[in-house]
């Protein structure tokens, strides 16, 4: 077993794996808000999209692209699988670029509710028609370093679907080289390259390595620190986290590759604690690398609930767009509120906007699924019950990491202000 899954003592701390020359460039982790907070609503369908419908967003200027964003993305157990984005179908297809993060391999999963298609999971694999919901919906690529992408079998498996499907991918491949390469599209004389990795992985049959598949991982140590600020007996430790030297290397090489060969990089992250809807110290100093770098944009995914969004260097940084369409047919836990796509509903659908000088502009539009009604996902307007919800809810987020509110509420969208691709640190 890796030493990145054992804490021993070291300077009144755990730590895993790491010299205690690099202490001091550890982030502390603020309290992580794990309580559930639910959008719910007796008024479904106010302000909502409706299948056929474009939704009103900015129009674009000449020489611009779109490009289109959902988040935590896993179909199962559909009947109809060409029908599952049937609310927003019509302003999907409106994207020259839609990605996903696909959070469900199709592999092929158990029916079994008491079985597991991943080690040391409660998971269950999608079955392969099911990527029919992604071809209907016009899903250009998909990123599938996450924590579910495993075993190797099983992701590969996956990738022979998405290759058939015509679907590109990024983050997991036969070797470390394929699963840490890009997607590269061409729009409108521009070249879009997507990068994704996943902080979330296991120790074992997971990480692609020099002559087995896996998934493109980014390393990052954990540090627990009693907290021996007064005499305050049971006061919980200090969480703190570091980036891995060699995985920052590695990512910075990998950004500027990119550059090179393509107009616009977007990089799309797989991090933070389930269930949590504040930031993980590591997630802003990662994402923040990431601009510096060279990326024009960072889209994050991962614990299934939006978290705060901000404008660094005059690019958007989306730390968690929250649920895609997320179908969980997991054990219903009655404790929690039910499976994660009763717990969470919502999401936000992002929309950039890029010319041949990098991202121009970035809008999103609240997302939120009617699961304990006729469970169809819709966009909302940010002045119905539902919009209202999400956005308030994002403002306490934004406060909770202490950012600035840097958008524009408009009733069908709310625009990112201060996004410049001129822009420096």
């Amino acid at each position: 077993m890796s030493l990145r899954k054992l804490a021993f003592p070291l300077l009144g701390g755990l730590i895993a794996s790491t010299p205690f020359a690099s202490l001091a460039v550890w982030s502390q982790t603020v309290a992580q808000d794990v309580t559930p907070v639910s959008i719910t609503s007796d008024r479904p369908l106010e302000g909502a999209s409706t299948a056929g419908e474009t939704w009103p967003l900015p129009p674009l200027a000449e020489g611009e692209i779109s490009l289109i964003f959902m988040g935590d993305t896993n179909i199962s157990y559909r009947e109809d699988p060409d029908s599952a984005f049937s609310e927003i179908a019509a302003t999907l297809l409106t994207a020259d670029v839609l990605y996903a993060n696909l959070e469900g391999p199709f592999a092929g999963g158990t029916d079994d509710p008491e079985a597991s298609d991943a080690p040391g999971k409660d998971w269950r694999h999608s079955n392969p028609d099911q990527v029919a919901a992604l071809t209907a919906a016009g899903f250009d690529a998909v990123g599938t370093a996450n924590n579910v992408t495993l075993p190797r079998d099983a992701a590969m498996r996956s990738l022979a679907v998405l290759q058939g499907a015509g679907i590109a991918q990024t983050g997991s491949g036969a070797n470390i080289e394929a699963a840490r390469a890009p997607v590269i599209l061409e729009r409108g004389g521009l070249r879009i390259g997507i990068l994704q990795r996943s902080t979330l992985f296991e120790q074992d049959d997971h990480l692609a390595t020099a002559d087995q598949p896996g998934i493109a991982g980014f390393a990052v140590d954990t540090l627990y620190r009693p907290d021996l600020r007064g005499n305050k007996p049971g006061r919980p430790m200090r969480v703190e986290t570091r980036l891995d030297p060699q995985a920052v290397a590695q990512w910075r090489s990998d950004i500027a590759a990119l550059s090179a060969v393509t107009d616009i990089q977007i990089v799309s992250f797989h991090w933070g604690l389930s269930d949590a809807a504040t930031n993980v110290g590591y997630e802003e100093e990662l994402a923040r690398l990431s601009i510096d770098a060279g990326a024009d944009a960072v889209i994050g995914h991962g614990t299934h609930r939006f978290k705060p969004v901000e404008v660094y260097a005059g690019r958007p940084i989306f730390y968690d767009i929250g649920q895609g369409l997320f179908d969980d047919r997991r054990n219903f836990d009655a404790i929690k509120g039910g499976t994660r796509s009763q717990r969470y509903p919502e999401g936000l659908m992002v929309r950039l906007r890029a010319d041949r000088t990098g991202v121009t502009g970035a809008e999103f539009v609240p997302l939120w699924r009617d699961t304990f009604g006729d469970d169809l996902l819709r966009l909302y307007r940010t002045d119905s019950d539902v919009g209202r919800q999400v956005i308030e809810e994002l403002r306490v987020r934004m406060r909770m990491a202490y950012m600035r509110e840097p958008f524009m509420i408009e009733p069908e969208w709310v625009r990112l202000e201060g996004i410049d691709p001129s822009a420096s640190d």
